[in-house]
């Protein structure tokens, strides 16, 4: 199998016709593995010409003995409507008798305007995207059996990722409605496959097998919380979140991701946070597919428009929300919540927190990449390839808790057997205690603290509040693929500062009628269900993380606003240069007359020239340093590596990055005004106004950044630039009542 997104991956296959001898039922992992080696293949290449995108899926389906193969949109440029598919068929025995192979492979990757179909929900029982994809690939496979004549016994063999994999499990479930194909004749694979129908009965569909990440974003779309699932049977891959063995499961997942990529395989349980957080805002906002069809769903297809840019993509969405008068009020609340989560977590990156000291965020790759490695091909394949059977590689248990506390309080996770597995915030400050066989996942949200555990297993938490509020304890029970998470709070109490307090953790949900108990020798305090939970805890809304962020945003808006300015004023400066260069006219007095008469007129016209030149000299080192130093620190900060993060995103997370920027266009003028004011020569008034002209193009900007920073380089340049301006207009006052320095004022009102 061979496939590239942006890296090309080669992964050996043992495929075998033989796959085919059991009924389709039942399923069989060498054949998903080939079903994922044929959904990648069937991704269109990059880089190449519209001829070359299905040279891949070709050379697969060629290799594996298929012919007669048919392909379809590979060679055009995508539309909204756009499905490429290779449908291919081989003649076999199978068990003794005669079988026709269809294969059917469906384009999951290199998307172009076909992903804008993901947005096309509509209000049907089915994706309305998702379904108008299948519709087409459904009447390929009719016609391609017509074509053939493949009237026989036949076997139909289909398998798609992402997009596609919603494709081909629409397209499976349409073969069996329409009995193309009998339940023991259809071996139907997807992969990180999108929800795709409202159909309550769709789990029931046999022969239709789906494999999910965990925490793999693509497939919670539509929600779950309106209704949405998938055709078949789904399992899920094992998280930190959701299997307490996970450190032991995950080792040949790494050895084979290395062997696969070159490069270290990573789990993101922060990004998982985050995400989750953000989906469960975005279910309270949009209520259904009513809702979200009505208002959201025009918007979101026009954005896509933009889809090279992510950045005005955002900005048209946002504009779009703002002109909508209805969905401004209908949004206010909830986008505040939204920014309070994105807030939270970006200070918490700026600073370099907790999930960045537990390796959770890959410095070595880009932001998407980091947001969406859950739904990377890569991750899929090593999990593949570390385990030969479906029970050792996914995961039996979808539940997981999280426990939020306030983030001065403590805490010690022990084991059925009291094992200490994991403390926090203790005597010794320790992250995790060095003799634990267990790190779960910790996260700062705004000011408090919130750990995840699995609910495979029994666990004992012992808290200590140190005089913290109850009620800013929070327990949530999460299951994989559903939206929402049940919530269990505690009306007022007061909590000993002194007091430890525990928490049993079952391995079973209790349900709506549970009562979780906070148990300390004072007695115990209920935690009960919450029939209208918010995704956002108080703790997270009003968090000093939050405030901070927000003004770092604000303040990252003035600079980017003041470069802005800068650079606007700069080419008015430059512009009035020009001007300046071909009105003036040479000196009266000039050497280049003939004329020897003494350039200074007296001596103070001296002491101010050569005061001029001194202070010239040190502005122009001072902003030269000023230019090597902070331009060093951007080369830094950009790591320019094409696999390192791109400049936006240290933009975006970075505060010095946007005031390195307005010094180095603050500097750069500042430096113009210091060379052109120390090879200025009394004869040559051109050289004096252009550095007087730099001087106002650098001021403000230098002045300005006085506010940001306290650094002795800055305050310095915004003095000299000062200076050499007072002594400029001295020196230009005095030769002109001297009558050396004389402009014609015909010309310069012309």
């Amino acid at each position: 199998m061979r496939y590239r997104t942006v890296q090309e991956i080669v992964w050996p296959l043992a495929y075998s016709d033989n796959c085919f001898s059991g009924s389709g039922e039942i399923y069989h992992h060498e054949l998903a593995k080939s079903s994922l080696g044929m959904a990648l293949s069937a991704f269109r290449k990059l880089d190449v010409s519209l001829s070359e995108k299905s040279d891949n899926i070709h050379a697969f389906l060629t290799e594996l003995g298929y012919y007669n193969i048919l392909l379809e949109q590979y060679d055009i440029t995508p539309t909204i409507d756009t499905i490429a598919t290779a449908i291919a068929m081989k003649e076999t025995n199978i068990s003794g008798e005669p079988y026709t192979l269809l294969a059917v492979a469906i384009s999951g990757g290199a998307y172009l305007d076909e992903w804008e179909s993901n947005f096309l929900v509509g209000t049907g029982i089915h994706h309305e995207g998702f379904l108008s994809a299948a519709n087409q690939v459904y009447q390929r496979i009719a016609a391609y059996l017509s074509l053939h004549h493949i009237d026989g016994k036949k076997k139909i063999w289909i398998a798609g990722y992402s997009r596609a994999a919603a494709t081909a499990n629409m397209t499976a479930a349409m073969i069996l409605d329409n009995k193309l194909a009998t339940a023991g004749d259809l071996y139907a694979y997807t992969f990180a496959t999108p929800n795709v129908t409202r159909d309550p009965k769709a789990a029931e569909y046999p022969s239709i097998f789906n494999i999910i990440g965990a925490f793999d974003p693509v497939p919670s779309i539509p929600f779950e919380a309106w209704g949405f699932g998938h055709f078949g049977k789904t399992y899920y891959l094992p998280s930190i979140e959701t299997n307490s063995d996970y450190e032991q499961r995950v080792v040949p997942v790494k050895e084979a991701f290395a062997e696969i990529t070159g490069s270290e395989y990573w789990a993101n349980p922060s990004d998982n946070l985050l995400l989750q957080k953000l989906f469960s805002l975005l279910a309270v906002m949009i209520t259904d597919v009513q809702d979200y069809a009505s208002h959201y769903q025009p918007l979101l297809i026009h954005a896509w428009k933009d889809k090279h840019s992510a950045m005005k993509m955002l900005a048209d969405f946002g504009t779009a929300i703002i002109r909508d008068g209805h969905l401004r009020r209908e949004l206010e609340d909830e986008l505040e919540d939204v920014w309070a989560v994105l807030s939270n977590m970006g200070q918490e990156m700026m600073v370099q927190s907790i999930q960045s000291r537990a390796g959770y965020w890959n410095a070595n790759v880009g932001l998407l990449e980091n947001v969406m490695h859950e739904h990377y091909p890569k991750g899929y394949l090593a999990w593949f390839s570390a385990y030969d059977s479906l029970e050792g590689m996914v995961t039996q248990n979808r539940n997981f808790r999280r426990i939020s506390v306030p983030g001065n309080a403590g805490f010690q996770v022990f084991d059925t057997a009291s094992q200490l597995l994991m403390k926090y915030n203790m005597a010794d400050e320790a992250f995790a205690d060095s003799n634990a066989n267990a790190i779960f996942p910790l996260e700062k949200s705004g000011d408090e603290i919130i750990l995840t555990l699995p609910a495979d297993r029994e666990y004992h938490m012992d808290v200590y509040p140190r005089g913290a509020d109850v009620r800013s304890f929070i327990i949530r029970e999460g299951v994989i693929g559903k939206t929402k998470m049940s919530e269990y709070s505690a009306a007022t109490a007061d909590t000993q500062t002194q007091a430890v307090y525990s928490f049993l953790f079952p391995t079973e949900f209790g349900g709506e009628g549970a009562v979780y108990q906070l148990v300390s020798e004072q007695g115990s305090i209920p935690f009960r269900f919450v029939q209208e939970s918010a995704p956002m805890d108080p703790l997270e809304l009003g968090s000093g993380t939050r405030h901070t962020f927000t003004q770092r945003a604000v303040s990252y808006l003035l600079v980017i606003g003041l470069i802005l300015i800068q650079f606007a004023w700069l080419i008015v400066i430059l512009i009035r240069s020009l001007r300046h260069r071909k009105l003036m006219t040479e000196l009266k007095g000039s050497p280049s007359k003939g004329n020897n008469k003494a350039l200074f007129l007296n001596k103070k016209s001296k002491t101010i020239y050569f005061a001029m030149k001194a202070t010239a000299s040190l502005l122009a080192m001072n902003s030269l340093w000023m230019i090597i130093e902070w331009g060093a620190m951007g080369l830094v900060l950009l790591r320019l590596n094409r696999q390192q993060w791109l400049a936006m995103e240290w933009f975006m997370l970075f505060s010095q990055f946007p005031v390195l920027l307005f010094v180095l266009f603050t500097s750069a003028p500042s430096f113009l005004s210091a060379f052109h004011m120390m090879v200025y020569s009394i004869e040559d008034a051109h050289k004096l106004k252009t550095a007087r002209l730099f001087i106002y193009a650098a001021l403000p900007g230098a002045v300005a950044l006085m506010a940001f920073t306290l650094d002795f380089f800055v305050a310095a340049q915004s003095m000299m630039l000062a200076v050499n301006w007072v002594l400029s207009s001295l020196y230009l006052m005095n030769r002109k009542k001297q009558g050396v320095v004389r402009q014609t004022s015909k010309a310069c009102n012309k």
